[in-house]
């Protein structure tokens, strides 16, 4: 019998690690867009504040700029739960998949998953987080 930390596995995944990555990069580049249009928005307030454009215009070009900002978002939004769903869900898979052949060829009956209060205490050597997830890594990199 053995057991591993849950979250520190998923956590040390590479895939995990990768999926974070390329995640961070798309949310950096919607938040990018969203900082722009916001930016926009405070200038052509500030204008009409000033006097510099009639309220008519302020009026169209605020309303289009800030219905192409909350769309955006919105869809950001959607976008960030559907993405981070499919990831978790890929991630888990594979893991599973990697703990199930981690376990049969080390001969373990049984794996337990910690992280989430299901064991309170096992004795030190039953813990075998690092191998799962240096076995789990090195299968994802093709080793």
């Amino acid at each position: 019998m053995g057991y591993v930390n849950s979250s520190l596995l998923f956590d040390s995944f590479d895939l995990t690690k990768e999926r974070k990555r390329e995640w961070s990069i798309e949310e950096s580049h919607i938040r990018s867009q969203l900082d722009s249009l916001k930016h926009i928005l405070n200038t052509i307030e500030m204008n009409y504040q000033q006097g510099e454009i009639p309220e008519e215009q302020y009026k169209e070009h605020y309303q289009m700029i800030y219905n192409r900002y909350t769309a955006i978002e919105h869809h950001y939004t959607e976008q960030s739960e559907h993405v981070v769903q499919e990831f978790d869900d890929q991630i888990l898979k594979r893991l599973n998949q990697y703990i199930l052949e981690y376990g049969k060829k080390k001969g373990y009956d049984i794996i337990l998953g910690t992280g989430s209060g299901n064991v309170l205490h096992a004795k030190e050597g039953l813990d075998i987080t690092l191998q799962v997830t240096d076995y789990a890594n090195k299968k994802y990199a093709g080793e």
